[in-house]
């Protein structure tokens, strides 16, 4: 068992990713993004294998060197990690323990059904992680291989956590070397105020947001929906053939409840999605609403 400490994520390093790995095809469609990433990021990558209690530990880890051999044939190194205990904590603390920069993940395993958003492992990834989250959801597999990433669609619903995708997204894209498209979607009920009122508010708050692209170095445009924001997404998200959606699933609410716009985007992005960790540093200028005009 992998022992617990305490590294809270101080930042995008983006120097080493996690890939879990469960033996399935399903879990192996995460190959083709880390591929992809190897080129912009040039990682340190961990393959693990968390082996249950009464499991063979020796086929798991004769399983992750066949996938390290697959790997090294497009001149990609990785290093093979089996470990023992339950799977999510054990993985977790396995991204605290070695610094980890990304974990990089399916959000469906072995057993999981694609009517789900995602497994249970995945799900208790998502939900604690204390790294951010590089999830290819169901519908994203048909898609993934050969992938290359020109634009990633950053989305944020102008609230604090909504916000937290931001640091994120700004230094995965600049290492990459992709462009972005930042979104905010207005509501599209009345909320006792005009709609003019709440789409300069929009305005000022993406302006706030592009500092931290501008001081990236990260092309950045910005858009404004009005609507409902998993439609709205998703339109967008087709409309300009992004590569890679980044956003807090857990915005505008505790949880990635059924149901809420999380869920909703987990089931049905066709992209992989970037995820913040639970925690993030405070995004200077971001979250605060009504600043002067």
């Amino acid at each position: 068992m992998v022992e617990r400490s305490g590294h809270p994520w101080q930042g995008p390093e983006w120097d080493s990713l996690l890939v879990p790995l469960d033996g399935s095809a399903s879990a192996e469609h995460i190959l083709p993004t880390v591929k992809a990433l190897s080129g912009g990021m040039s990682p340190r990558i961990l393959l693990a294998r968390v082996a249950p209690p009464g499991a063979d530990f020796q086929l798991a880890r004769v399983y992750l060197d066949q996938v390290a051999a697959f790997l090294a044939t497009d001149g990609i190194e990785a290093d093979p990690v089996a470990v023992s205990g339950p799977i999510p904590e054990t993985l977790i603390a396995l991204a605290t323990e070695q610094k980890i920069s990304l974990i990089a993940m399916t959000t469906h395993g072995r057993l999981t059904s694609n009517m789900l958003p995602f497994g249970p492992v995945a799900e208790q990834i998502i939900r604690t992680s204390p790294v951010p989250v590089l999830a290819v959801p169901a519908l994203a597999r048909d898609r993934i291989d050969g992938v290359s990433i020109r634009t990633i669609l950053v989305v944020t619903d102008g609230s604090e956590a909504g916000d937290s995708i931001v640091p994120v997204a700004a230094e995965f894209s600049r290492r990459i070397g992709t462009e972005v498209l930042l979104l905010q979607v207005t509501p599209p009920e009345d909320t006792g105020r005009g709609e003019v009122e709440v789409r300069a508010d929009a305005e000022d708050h993406l302006d706030r947001l592009l500092v931290s692209f501008e001081n990236s170095r990260v092309p950045t445009d910005c858009l404004i929906r009005r609507g409902d924001p998993t439609q709205e997404i998703l339109r967008v998200l087709s409309e300009k053939d992004a590569g890679l959606l980044a956003l807090n699933p857990r915005s505008g609410g505790s949880d990635v409840a059924a149901g809420s716009v999380g869920w909703e985007i987990l089931l049905s992005a066709d992209v992989p999605l970037l995820l913040p960790p639970v925690r993030v540093p405070q995004l200077a200028g971001a979250g605060r609403r009504r600043l002067p005009r």
